[in-house]
């Protein structure tokens, strides 16, 4: 005859085995040796940028999270900057991920953990990546001057090109362009964050050139600066446009300092000789390629004092003339008060 027995069983959880019991008082017993059954584990993760696969950098706030080593049955996983997790909430297990970096720039440190059905949770894990969203910045200068569409520049003139950035520049991704081609170029100095380039060019055509600096960082972010309509003349130089005289009126007592500026065609030695009351009361000599002589921009001092007395200016209005080979190019005025 075989009989059915009904009995309540209480599972009793050890760390190797659980033991079922009849709760009739019978005879009848059973016990059910287990494998015991661990949380799940995680032996690290690695946060990985989605377009270049760096583990270092990324540009953008969402970045890849890979779990490494992970054994036992995980159902669920816990992601956040927060060491304790606060405002973050468990959802489903996948690997790999996606996580939404907090939006400030800088070091962004990730922290993950693992649970199975079971509420067992795994130990918790980080890594860290770059967030830097900022583009490189591209300088191009000629003599120390900043250069903008327009400007003039010699026939022969060599082109200064700064490259900085807050986090690592890649050297291997610098691109120069001049007037559509690519050209060559000689490094001055490098640093991780900042690199210095010259570009030389002799006999350069009469009429309108171009130039364009390319740079990439660590992160993929792009930097770039395109100078279009540089203008090249051959003929004699020319002072470009007005003459301007600032502060305006001018105390040399108080302001110490009055800028003469002026454009020229192209570098020739200058000449600017200033008039009072009582005739020539200062004068400046200014070598061609030298600021005051250069093509381009030129922005040359004039503190207020007399070449002939070596005493401040009285108040007055003072003109002066801007001569280049002797030849009288242009004129400005200083109020002095």
């Amino acid at each position: 005859m075989i009989k059915k027995i009904l009995c309540a069983a209480v599972l009793l959880f050890s760390a190797f085995s659980l033991a079922a019991e009849c709760a009739n008082g019978g005879a009848f017993s059973i016990t059910v040796t287990v494998l015991a059954v661990g949380p799940p584990e995680v032996t690290g993760i690695v946060l990985r940028d989605r377009t270049s696969g760096s583990t270092l950098y990324t540009n953008e706030r969402t970045v890849n999270v890979e779990a490494l080593g992970v054994t036992g049955n995980s159902s669920q996983m816990i992601l956040s900057e927060n060491s304790d997790f606060s405002g973050a909430s468990w959802v489903d297990y996948e690997n790999p991920t996606a996580f939404e970096l907090s939006p400030e720039e800088g070091i962004k440190t990730v922290y993950y953990r693992l649970r199975d059905n079971l509420m067992n949770e795994s130990s918790v894990v980080s890594s860290s990546i770059t967030l830097d969203s900022t583009a490189p910045k591209v300088g191009i200068k000629v003599a120390g001057v900043s250069l903008k569409g327009g400007d003039h520049v010699d026939r022969d003139t060599t082109f200064e090109i700064t490259l900085t950035d807050n986090i690592n520049l890649d050297a291997a991704s610098i691109s120069l362009i001049f007037d559509g081609s690519p050209a060559s170029y000689t490094v001055i100095s490098q640093s991780e964050t900042s690199i210095q380039l010259e570009y030389e060019v002799t006999d350069l055509a009469e009429g309108t050139h171009s130039i364009k600096a390319e740079v990439k960082d660590a992160a993929g972010n792009l930097g770039e600066k395109e100078i279009t309509d540089l203008k090249v003349t051959h003929g004699p130089a020319e002072v470009i446009g007005p003459v301007l005289s600032y502060p305006t009126p001018f105390s040399p007592p108080r302001d110490k300092v009055c800028k003469l500026v002026y454009n020229l065609s192209r570098s020739a030695e200058v000449k600017i000789v200033m008039y009072g009351p009582t005739g020539v009361v200062w004068t400046r000599v200014y070598s061609a390629g030298e600021n005051g002589g250069r093509a381009g921009y030129n922005e040359v001092d004039f503190t207020g004092i007399s070449d002939v007395s070596n005493m401040i200016l009285s108040k007055h209005i003072y003109l002066y003339q801007i001569l280049i080979d002797g030849q009288l190019k242009a004129k400005g005025r200083v109020v002095i008060i």
